[in-house]
């Protein structure tokens, strides 16, 4: 019987923990186990789970000083034991055929090193339900993805980095994602990236082995006063940082064509920014942007949309 691990950071989601448990506890295929990682929450938290932990004996809860998420899943997958990991944040739950689905996938075809599942987001506070993730996903109706080795999936049939990094969004949401561990027993969330860690460290894992897209919607993820994400004015500098972290990491013409692509769409979003939130820096982003090998196009239209409104308010304030 394959083991999957399924590794839980938290941070004061006493709110929400013990949902998000109980997601796990009701999966069609059982985990081999569960791995809380607390990483010094100050709330109740410990107190939930230690109570669960009765109800199952494979859930393991650690304490550790406040680190971030990072941290708290690399504690999780340097004692995790099992074939396959998974991740679930704290404030999200799964629907009870998630590791199913996604193991069915992994084991389906030894090629694939990650599968990502389709999922729905909805309001804490109001229950609103947004349209499910894979339709703001026009790529995945283009020729570099066939039938996946299950119903309803879709694996890649090219390098998957060079794949998905030309996405819009890149696909990169940990607690959908299940992973082949012998793919990535070398792989840690960096530390330092407090945003955006989820996006640098799928892209390596992109260059161990192809990916699959499970079109199912198998987990809720919540929306609430708390989330880690939930000012999305300056997301886009960090998106930039963390593409700036896999630098060293990509390698061979095609990666390096397609990883160079996207930084000028980085910088010049960053760049864009940068200037409508008032802040320094806007034009050396734009420079930094000329200076990549990549699309002139993309270029083109990013000093347009970076260049003329400045252009524009030079003039509306002289003629003030």
């Amino acid at each position: 019987m394959e083991k999957v691990s399924v590794i839980v950071p938290t941070y004061n989601c006493a709110s929400f923990i013990g949902e998000a448990l109980e997601s796990i506890f009701l999966q069609t295929y059982q985990p081999h186990e569960i791995i809380v990682i607390d990483d010094g929450s100050t709330d109740n938290t410990s107190d939930i789970v230690r109570s669960m932990s009765i109800k199952d004996r494979k859930l393991k809860y650690i304490y550790q000083k406040n680190a971030g998420v990072s941290c708290a899943r690399n504690a999780g997958l340097e004692i995790s034991s099992g074939d396959f990991i998974s991740f679930l944040d704290a404030d999200d739950i799964w629907r009870p055929s998630m590791i199913e689905e996604q193991l069915s996938i992994l084991t389906s075809d030894e090629t694939i090193v990650c599968t990502i599942a389709n999922f729905i987001r909805f309001d804490n506070a109001t229950g609103c339900v947004l349209a499910d993730q894979f339709t703001y996903y026009s790529e995945l109706d283009q020729s570099f993805l066939e039938p996946g080795p299950t119903q309803n999936s879709l694996s890649t049939t090219s390098d998957a980095f060079c794949a998905l990094v030309a996405f819009g969004e890149i696909p990169a949401f940990t607690q959908v994602m299940m992973f082949r561990k012998s793919h990535i027993s070398n792989l840690w969330f960096r530390a330092d990236l407090k945003i955006c860690e989820d996006t640098e460290y799928a892209l390596r894992a992109f260059m161990r082995g192809r990916v699959a897209f499970n079109k199912s919607i198998l987990a809720e993820i919540r929306r609430h006063k708390n989330n880690a994400t939930k000012d999305y004015s300056l997301i886009a500098i960090d998106k930039l940082r963390a593409l700036l972290c896999i630098e060293r990491d990509v390698c061979g013409r095609d990666r390096l064509s397609a990883y160079n692509d996207r930084l000028v769409k980085a910088h010049i979003d960053a760049a864009i920014v940068s200037r409508k939130n008032g802040l320094n820096g806007w034009l050396r982003l734009l420079i930094g942007a000329l200076k990549i090998r990549g699309s002139y196009g993309r270029k083109f239209k990013g000093c347009i949309n970076i260049v003329l409104p400045k252009v524009g308010d030079f003039f509306r304030n002289r003629v003030l």
